[in-house]
């Protein structure tokens, strides 16, 4: 009788150490989720960056051309006329036709 009670409390221990195993995956699947909420909180911060920008108030766009006489204004001083006609090549591209 003893020695199987001893079997029986053996068994028990195996069923024991499975479950220790199944909350172990559940800790792993746990730890999963906790990484995709971090994912989304990151998500969420670039589209509240996103509306911060359009909050900003209005400078002009990086992407867009600068005004059509902008780049001549800024070379046409007293100091740099000269070189401007020398090399106006350079600085007016002649378009081809």
């Amino acid at each position: 009788m003893s020695g199987e009670s001893a079997k029986v409390s053996g068994e028990s221990a195996k069923v024991s150490g499975e479950s220790a195993k199944a909350s172990g995956e559940s800790a792993k699947v746990s730890g999963e989720s906790a990484k995709a909420r971090r994912k989304s909180a990151k998500v969420s911060g670039k589209s509240a960056k996103a509306e911060g920008e359009s909050a900003k108030p209005h400078h002009p766009s990086k992407h867009s051309p600068p005004p059509k006489n902008y780049k001549i204004k800024e070379l046409l001083s007293k100091e740099q006329l000269p070189y401007l006609i020398a090399n106006h090549s350079t600085v007016f591209p002649r378009k081809s036709s």
